[in-house]
């Protein structure tokens, strides 16, 4: 399989690596560590910002399939881009965000009381789904993204027979040839806020048999629409960045345009704890580059990212000390950015980055949420900001993967605008409202019994809006590792029970 026009391939140095025992293949998300990763109850806590040296784009991801995992995406650029937006949830039901192509979100203050909530089944069928979302003002339509290398159009509920894009032939997934682990595959899916003028969109995949590019490394890929708006153009593969692996664990997905209008990339460690407080390397960190090729350049780097502060960093990095950022969203109202961070063995958490405020060193590997790593006790914390939000692992071999979501910005359930939802593949869904203008966390609880009162093994690898703010929940089928065996994936609407 050829790789198609211009494009930059990333090097990395690998250093040896620790891997999680990915007992499950749910989530890509990755398990922590050898035992397990973090769980239990939450705290939140602050922090200062960091900077550091020079990077490359790099991997993430350890454990499963649907979420971490070791592995690889890769980033790339040089310069400096601005920052993540501004702006904010007003009082007034004021439609429409910050964040390019969300001008149906409601931004209003929350209103009423807060009902009972329940996940309805949207949509079903799926193979492996790993994320839903939408073009940019898109209501009609939600993009389901297949780890295998699909991604399929759903309207009203209804899947359409043919696929948007089928690169299942290029992807390194699980059992196919070249297939690295579970945790790769296709994770990402990006549309470009000139979508409805460009057709351009942009995916993060492990690659299989792609010329130039050994198998597993983390491609992020330049397509465009077709004349059908509902079929990509196959052909029109452009690789961005390329980026090679050593491990196919800790890979991060997420690829998501922020207020500024850059692309925003998390990449995960790849399986190398060194790597995390390396700012040589882009991998564990998230990146931003424009992805729109500018002449001989595959892509290019706005100002402001982490260089301009630390001469040494790579040039697209913007924060870093990311163990698995697999998935992380913008607030399209307040642009603020939310980092669902998966830990080694005994924290995962969750990062609320201020809008705009990139330059942040998140600690790993010195430190796994608010607890000293590397070493285990007396770790410098100078200049690490600390989770938003963390919970432990209750007890030894309990298994904890942190699955970021998404804020909800629908019009549905008034009284939920603003609130922060995530999952832990192992132990459900919770939500919390973060206040920008203080940095404080309420209302953090579990909502687990109202959306899965059966306590099924749901396996959720995704939450994120659709084009109207309301919320979709990704569910894998379950976290069976054994091909055949996993159920159908799942995509529900959170709605009131009422």
């Amino acid at each position: 399989m050829a790789s198609y026009g211009t494009h930059r391939q990333l090097t990395n140095r690998f250093l040896p690596f620790a891997t999680c025992a990915s007992l499950f293949a749910a989530a890509l998300v990755a398990c922590s560590s050898d035992e397990g990763s973090s769980g239990g109850g939450g705290d939140s806590s602050g922090g200062t910002t960091s900077t550091g040296g020079d990077g490359q784009p790099g991997s993430g991801g350890d454990g499963n399939p649907a979420t971490g995992g070791d592995g690889d995406p890769g980033s790339g650029g040089d310069g400096n881009p601005g920052t993540g937006g501004s702006g904010g949830g007003g009082g007034d039901g004021t439609m429409g965000g910050v964040v390019p192509g969300t001008d149906h979100y409601d931004c209003g203050a929350p209103t009423g009381t807060l009902p009972s909530l329940k996940l309805v089944e949207y949509a079903t069928g799926f193979d492996s789904p790993v994320l839903v979302t939408h073009a940019p003002n898109d209501t009609e339509r939600l993009f389901v993204v297949e780890q295998p290398g699909v991604i399929r159009v759903v309207k009203n509920g209804t899947t359409n027979a043919s696929p948007f894009l089928d690169i299942s032939d290029r992807v390194s997934f699980g059992g196919n040839t070249g297939g690295t682990t579970w945790e790769q595959g296709l994770l990402g899916l990006a549309f470009h806020p000139d979508y409805d003028e460009n057709g351009l969109f942009y995916v993060h995949y492990n690659s299989s048999g792609v010329t130039g590019h050994p198998n597993g490394s983390a491609i992020i890929a330049e397509f465009k629409v077709s004349a059908d708006p509902d079929v990509a153009d196959g052909g029109s593969e452009r690789i961005v960045l390329g980026a090679p692996t050593t491990t196919g664990f800790h890979n991060g997905g997420t690829i998501t345009f922020g207020p500024d209008g850059m692309l925003y990339i998390a990449l995960g460690d790849g399986g190398s704890e060194p790597n995390g407080q390396d700012v040589t390397n882009v991998r564990a960190g998230i990146s931003r580059i424009d992805p729109v090729q500018s002449g001989a350049d595959p892509y290019t780097v706005p100002a402001g990212n982490l260089k301009e502060s630390v001469p040494s960093a790579a040039p697209e990095l913007w924060s870093y000390g990311l163990r698995n950022p697999y998935r992380f969203n913008f607030d399209a109202c307040t642009g603020d950015m939310y980092i669902g961070d998966v830990g080694q063995s005994t924290w995962e958490e969750i990062n609320v980055e201020p809008a705009g405020e990139g330059h942040r060193n998140y600690g790993w590997a010195t430190m796994e949420g608010p607890d000293c790593y590397q070493p285990a006790s007396g770790c410098d914390q100078s200049g690490i900001t600390l989770p938003t939000v963390s919970y432990d692992r209750p007890a030894p071999q309990e298994f904890r993967s942190v699955t970021g979501g998404a804020v909800y910005r629908g019009s549905a359930i008034p009284a939920l605008r603003g609130t922060y939802f995530y999952s832990d593949l192992y132990i459900g869904t919770s939500k919390f409202v973060y206040d920008p203008a203080t940095g404080d966390v309420s209302d953090h609880v579990s909502v687990e019994d109202q959306l899965n009162p059966a306590q099924t093994d749901q396996a959720l690898v995704a939450i994120q809006t659709g084009g109207d703010g309301e919320l979709y929940f990704v569910s894998r089928g379950g976290t069976n590792t054994n091909p055949g065996q996993v159920p159908p994936g799942v995509v529900y609407r959170l709605e009131a029970d009422q």
